[in-house]
């Protein structure tokens, strides 16, 4: 700690049925070049033995902190670690996932040289299967130029314009401040929660900067909470928050160009939903509004997209899973 105890960031990571992968991620943060850290961990009622390894992390170091709690989810367990958080800047931490351990270092420098509230960086996503081995490694894009200082809208519009965008709240840094003074928290019981928290932490942010490291490991595991099956809630969950962050734009003083772009993306993420896992047309068919992309659509790709969608959405996910196999 500094001379005046004031932590620069807190480390958030919330916790549940990852016995297995813990322990990676807590050594990949105990370990960072940065010492002026607190790290949160989130005991989110996991049912083996993480809550131990938490304990027996904060009996060996005393900058971890440990939170036990009910199960409420990835949400709830954020929102656990944002309020006990005492550090400038926040960074979330998946707990099957591990950062660089200079990753802190680098993005607490460009903050402070800069006066940013937002620090973004990229990621790898790598997929294993269940002996853990790893089938898949892909770079993930989280800015696109190093170094720029712009608006949280103007980055959020580039990102978007350039195919960079990503909605992971792992791939960036937060000011404190900028979270709790915009009551920024997680929405709970959400799937897809990023979709919806991003932009609105971007849009609220004066200074943003992004800084090309690949800092952030993602792994997809196959139990994952991404990956289970319950694709009706997905779906409900995603067209929620089209829904609502469309009537958010529509509110916001966004320059309408940019909000054009904004909700064009919407659109994108609206019929996207057709693809996610097994389809039940009269589920689906239900629960959508097919006018929905083609009002917010506005590139002329979206909009051809658009109007298969509003024919026929069973059609449209069966031309997307073709492309996807060419």
């Amino acid at each position: 700690m500094n001379i005046n105890n004031q932590i620069d960031v807190s480390v958030i990571v919330p916790i549940y049925k990852v016995e297995d992968y813990l322990s990676r991620c807590v050594d990949s943060i105990v370990n960072q070049t940065y010492k002026n850290i607190e790290i949160i961990l989130v005991d989110d009622g996991s049912p083996d033995l993480c809550g131990k390894i938490c304990d027996d992390y904060s009996l060996k170091y005393s900058r971890i902190r440990v939170i036990h709690k009910t199960n409420g989810g990835l949400s709830d367990a954020r929102n656990y670690g944002l309020a006990a958080a005492r550090g400038k800047f926040i960074l979330f931490v998946d707990s099957d996932d591990y950062i660089d351990l200079d990753a802190i270092e680098r993005m607490v420098l460009l903050a402070k040289e800069n006066t940013l509230d937002i620090i973004c960086g990229d990621s790898y996503r790598t997929i294993v299967n269940n002996s853990n081995s790893t089938v898949n490694r892909t770079k993930l894009f989280g800015g696109t130029v190093e170094k720029k200082v712009c608006t949280g809208e103007e980055y959020l519009v580039e990102c978007i314009n350039k195919k960079k965008y990503s909605v992971a709240v792992w791939t960036r840094m937060y000011s404190t401040d900028l979270i709790k003074t915009n009551d920024l928290y997680f929405k709970k019981d959400l799937l897809h929660e990023d979709e919806i928290w991003t932009p609105r932490v971007l849009l609220a942010a004066k200074r943003v900067g992004y800084i090309k490291m690949p800092f952030y490991h993602y792994l997809i595991r196959n139990n994952s909470i991404t990956q289970i099956e319950n694709r009706k809630k997905h779906v409900l969950d995603v067209l929620g928050t089209c829904n609502e962050l469309e009537a958010e734009y529509n509110n916001r003083p966004i320059s309408e160009s940019n909000k054009r772009i904004l909700k064009d993306y919407l659109a994108r993420l609206y019929i996207n939903t057709s693809t996610f896992g097994k389809y039940e047309n009269n589920f689906y068919t239900k629960v959508i509004e097919k006018k929905f992309p083609l009002k917010n659509a506005y590139f002329l790709k979206t909009r051809i997209e658009s109007l298969v969608f509003a024919v026929s959405p069973r059609l449209y996910r069966y031309i997307k899973q073709k492309l996807s196999k060419c």
